[in-house]
């Protein structure tokens, strides 16, 4: 059981002057001096990302000397972070902390170089108890800042007879039932997407000039625009030992569009994880998405007009690996499997797709921006019985984007390409014959970490679509004819952490 103390630990009660040993960290990004008032200190850089390990024989009690680093855009004044301490992988204590520049200190590396653009804040200190026992101490920054800071830690050992001052009667307070350890690791996620869609049924320009001149055909019935305002609701549920690093996530996501009735849809996703160290994990996710697009259709058959209705069901699974590269790089490998499922008056089909694909994300480079590359590629078979199409496609998407973190904005911004090739037994689907699909995406996106514990979001997103050789038949080849359409989505998101139930 770890007894937390926010001051120096009470050793008058023993009549024992405590022996502070200084720890030297088993793995750090860096090691520097901080030349500060009361002396010159050899300090360590630590990140969200990024812990330091020590390793200590309790009992005894643990003390760390931590400041936050300022960068030069960031503004001289008191700024909020997190900071964590773990003990044998487990969240010992989780402080909400205010660092405060402090202009009498300074860096200096161990080659003399002083300065490194960076200047310390006041120290700040933190102290725990350790229990009896070899443990493994981890320090790391938390929450959703990409900031750094630099410590130094000290550990003074105690003779074991000194735990008969905590007796039994003191503990009963501090007991856990499973119940509360249950409940003390879940948290609550709270949040809410609004934005403006100026083609929410992805038309192009001849399906748009048809819907608003009415053309008897397959179309929405009761839909007076293409455009509209959509609002999402989320709520997710976490569960694991550290706030930072959950076992469990499970969400549930609503979608109402306002101008234009119930074209509703609702998305559940189930994620487990699993971390190796500090730098290696291990992500299964699965997501759902039901029923999308689930309206009554005017379609006409045999000459007699009918509502009927469309559904689409989707669900994901894929495994993630994610690999932390250098100090705040990180590789990351991935397996997908998509399933697809429509009921509609016009078709009956259904899919699933294989995808594979990587992600490489670069530490900080110019200004502290950072690089994103990543690449994909799908395969789905010929697997739909109910209309036996026996339509295939694959496809290959390649992206590039560029995120940076400052003070509590970050920025991001993201191009991605994706080319799908369809094939398909002509005489069962001119549609899909020859087909193929040219789609680019572009997105941007500026965060804002309003509190520790809420953020807010405004995006812009754009999507453009191109086909070609569609209505390819071996009578009647088209391979000049070309359509897709133009979807603009731009709108503002914002949620709220619960750190604990």
């Amino acid at each position: 059981m770890l007894i937390l103390l926010w001051g120096h630990p009470s050793f008058a009660q023993q009549n024992v002057v405590p022996e502070w040993q200084i720890l030297t960290p088993l793995d750090s990004l860096e090691q520097i001096q901080l030349h500060h008032p009361s002396g010159v200190r050899q300090v360590y850089t630590f990140t969200r990302h990024q812990p330091v390990l020590m390793r200590v024989k309790g009992p005894g009690d643990f003390r760390g000397y931590v400041c936050l680093d300022y960068t030069e855009h960031m503004p001289p004044r008191a700024y909020p972070f997190q900071l964590g301490i773990y003990v044998d992988g487990r969240l010992a204590n989780r402080y909400e902390l205010e660092a405060r520049p402090d202009p009498q200190s300074y860096y200096r590396t161990l080659a003399g170089k002083t300065g490194l653009g960076l200047l310390p804040s006041q120290l700040i200190e933190k102290t725990i108890t350790v229990p009896v026992g070899e443990h493994l101490l981890e320090v790391r920054l938390m929450g959703g800042d990409d900031l750094s800071a630099k410590g130094y830690f000290e550990f003074a050992p105690r003779p074991e007879r000194s735990q008969e001052i905590v007796t039994p009667h003191h503990q009963m307070p501090l007991m856990k039932t499973p119940v509360t350890r249950l409940v003390e690791r879940l948290q609550l996620k709270v949040g809410v997407r609004t934005f403006y869609d100026d083609n929410i049924l992805q038309l192009n320009s001849t399906g748009r000039d048809q819907f608003l001149a009415n053309t008897p055909a397959p179309r929405w019935d009761d839909l007076t625009s293409l455009n509209d305002v959509i609002t999402m609701p989320s709520l997710h549920v976490q569960w694991g030992m550290e706030p930072d690093k959950p076992r469990w996530i499970a969400g549930l996501a609503g979608v109402w569009y306002a101008t234009n009735g119930s074209l509703n849809r609702f998305i559940t996703e189930v994620q487990y994880h699993r971390q190796w160290g500090s730098k290696s994990r291990v992500s299964i996710a699965c997501q759902t998405e039901f029923p999308h697009l689930a309206r009554n259709l005017l379609y006409t058959e045999d000459a007699v007009s009918q509502y009927r209705t469309a559904h689409r069901w989707m669900a994901d699974l894929s495994v993630n690996y994610q690999r932390q590269w250098r100090s705040q790089g990180q590789v990351a490998l991935y397996l997908g499997n998509h399933w697809t499922r429509y009921d509609a008056p016009f078709q009956n089909r259904s899919y699933r797709a294989y995808q594979a694909g990587a992600q490489f994300f670069t530490g900080p480079l110019w200004h502290g921006w950072q690089v994103v590359l990543g690449g994909s590629y799908r395969l789905a078979p010929a697997t739909t019985p109910d209309d036996q199409t026996d339509v295939s496609h694959r496809g290959l998407d390649v992206g590039v984007g560029l995120q940076r973190q400052w003070q509590r904005l970050h920025y991001r911004l993201d191009y991605q390409f994706s080319q799908i090739d369809f094939e398909s037994d002509v005489a069962k689907d001119v549609l899909h014959h020859g087909r193929t699909d040219q789609v680019s995406r572009i997105r941007v996106e500026l965060t804002y970490n309003l509190t520790s514990r809420t953020t807010g979001q405004v995006f812009y997103h754009q999507t453009d679509h191109q086909t070609k050789g569609i209505g390819v038949s071996a009578a009647q080849p088209h391979p000049g004819d070309r359509t897709g359409f133009q979807q603009h989505q731009f709108g503002i998101t914002v949620s709220y952490q619960f750190l604990s139930l």
